[in-house]
């Protein structure tokens, strides 16, 4: 599973992250508990035609994750913007190259984009990366 392998991976290459979550813990309304948070979600995927004729299916499949952020500036320092920086390079060097699983293949690092920047200094940033398979099917 490509979402649960992504959240352990992130747990145990970014130390700097105090809080590791899912799409159903995020409220970008509120503070999280702990930050910096990553929060790991499903973006879209996308498949290729069957290349099989008759008898069996197989397609590959994309799948494109990301990695929602979440940085807040210390009271009293403009300190989010590099802690956002550094964050974001230790999150592409834990994915980038990464396999999820057998079959998979390495993630690409597809982009960034922020997302909501609170006036109180939290910063919301997604990353996105994609990785591909292949989907068979034996008839």
């Amino acid at each position: 599973m490509l979402l649960p392998a992504a959240i352990a991976r992130l747990k145990s290459d970014v130390p700097s992250l105090r809080l590791v979550g899912t799409l159903a813990e995020v409220d970008t309304d509120a503070v999280p508990s702990q930050v910096p948070a990553a929060y790991v979600l499903p973006i879209r995927d996308a498949a290729a035609p069957n290349r099989i004729a008759a008898g069996s299916h197989r397609q590959d499949l994309t799948e494109v994750f990301g990695v929602l952020l979440c940085v807040s500036k210390p009271a009293g320092r403009d300190k989010a913007a590099l802690d956002l920086e550094s964050l974001k390079d230790e999150v592409r060097q834990a994915l980038i190259g990464w396999f999820p699983g057998d079959g998979w293949t390495g993630c690409d690092y597809v982009g960034g984009v922020l997302v909501d920047a609170k006036p109180g200094g939290i910063v919301w940033w997604l990353q996105q990366f994609s990785t591909s398979r292949q989907i068979i099917k034996h008839r």
